[in-house]
């Protein structure tokens, strides 16, 4: 379970990306009274003009969940610490693991739900997910992952040094540590799928589909893809990994805003996830 000092420190972040965001939001609207022609906001690939005020107001719902739900995980532990945890039978991390991924697929169902019933918004149409072939979108998603693997090792290089001797959990985050620890097949192939398929799907219908749209539709491009990639670094609820997790969603929402299809960057994070637990499997913790 993250400890004291990492949800402070992961609270002061989450804190800054918000006051960001509401801050930035006012700062464009003024400019948007300055200059009421410009389409700035609605240049590029991914559409964000059919978002409107009530989605801006189910976006910072969706941002009070997700960071309410960090600040109660201070007190009642992380989902993902019962999966790590060395004192729990694998029934108790099998049961923990289908309740996380059931309830991850439930969220990511009520948010097309309301796109399409309550918004009236195709989200087939609204994520680009026609715009490319099956073909085309594995070569983006392949070269998306080269880019996006190049950028987070960078990343990952530089925040160890700087967090060496200041920080002192550089271990792995809590889902991994699950898996390198796991003695159940059952539960790593639970866990590999959760990671491969799961939370590629749900993670970037929450932030790039939808976050990273209705952000963009009241900012930018470049305001969105940075406000919604620190919110994906906060919500993983890892200091040493928080600056590469941010490169990543960085990485995404380029993919995402380059290709106009969110299938993209569901790819980029499948096959990235995927890259990891092979390594995972080829070299386990501590040979």
């Amino acid at each position: 379970m993250p400890d004291a000092a990492t949800f402070a420190v992961i609270r002061d972040i989450a804190a800054m990306a918000i006051f960001a965001l509401l801050f930035g939001t006012l700062i464009y609207a003024g400019l948007r009274r300055l200059a009421p022609y410009s389409q700035w906001n609605y240049q590029g690939n991914v559409l964000s003009r059919p978002y409107g005020r009530a989605d801006g107001i189910a976006a910072v719902l969706l941002i009070a969940f997700l960071t309410a739900n960090l600040f109660s995980s201070a007190l009642a532990g992380s989902a993902d610490e019962s999966l790590a945890s060395a004192t729990a039978s694998n029934t108790e991390k099998l049961v923990g693991l289908v309740t996380n991924m059931s309830f991850s697929l439930l969220f990511a169902l009520l948010l097309l739900v309301y796109l399409r019933l309550i918004r009236d918004l195709d989200p087939i149409e609204l994520f680009g997910l026609r715009l490319h072939s099956i073909s085309k979108t594995i070569m983006f998603a392949v070269i998306g992952l080269a880019v996006a693997y190049a950028s987070v090792l960078l990343v990952n290089v530089v925040a160890t040094l700087l967090l060496d001797g200041v920080w002192p959990d550089v271990g792995a985050q809590d889902p991994v540590q699950a898996f390198q620890q796991a003695g159940s097949l059952s539960f790593k192939i639970l866990l590999g799928i959760y990671a491969v398929i799961i939370a590629p799907l749900v993670e970037e219908i929450m932030f790039r589909g939808f976050l990273y749209g209705v952000i963009k539709r009241f900012t930018d491009s470049y305001f969105a893809a940075l406000v919604t990639a620190l919110l994906f670094g906060v919500v993983h609820l890892h200091v040493a990994s928080f600056a590469p997790l941010c490169a990543l969603g960085i990485v995404l929402a380029v993919a995402y805003e380059v290709t106009g299809s969110l299938l993209v960057p569901m790819g980029i994070h499948a096959l990235f996830n995927t890259v990891n637990l092979v390594l995972m499997v080829v070299e386990p913790a501590g040979s």
